[in-house]
């Protein structure tokens, strides 16, 4: 049975694109091990994903990305210090920061994952929680854009 699936890309592709994710994430996660906050790690390794594997989709912009991240790592600790660290506050965290992303014309969905975060693990700093998840978001950034252009990949297709 034929599958309508998109078709496997070529191996050489596979192990650059593999390479080009995971040395932007060990480098954020040696960054990440120097601090308590490590769960934001996945949604940014997610954006690192979305990036690296479809550098052409607006979820994988740098301004969708780096606001998105933003804009999740806020409401998640806004929500958790107004509603508490518990299920209602993190799915009104995830809801509100879709919604604010939509508006800002910024849509990114391992954002919504970095407000769950906030709401679930809270930081021991909000501010440095907030920085950490911008300095990341951006790096990730800036390192896949390295890679994308090493694999000769057109990103980004619009910065702002």
């Amino acid at each position: 049975m034929k599958s309508n699936a998109p078709p496997r890309p070529p191996v050489l592709h596979i192990i650059t694109a593999s390479l080009a994710l995971t040395l932007p994430l060990l480098f954020i996660a040696l960054l990440a091990t120097q601090t308590t906050e490590l769960l934001f790690i996945p949604s940014i390794g997610a954006a690192a994903a979305l990036i690296v594997g479809a550098p052409s989709l607006p979820l994988a912009q740098p301004r969708n990305v780096i606001i998105g991240h933003l804009v999740g790592a806020t409401v998640g600790v806004l929500a958790m210090h107004t509603l508490g660290s518990n299920a209602l506050s993190a799915a009104v965290a995830s809801g509100v920061t879709f919604g604010l992303m939509l508006s800002l014309r910024s849509a990114h969905s391992p954002a919504v994952a970095t407000a769950i975060v906030a709401v679930l693990s809270p930081p021991d700093n909000d501010l440095h929680f907030i920085g950490l998840v911008f300095v990341a978001s951006g790096l990730v950034v800036v390192l896949a854009l390295v890679a994308n252009r090493v694999r000769k990949l057109h990103y980004p297709h619009y910065w702002w």
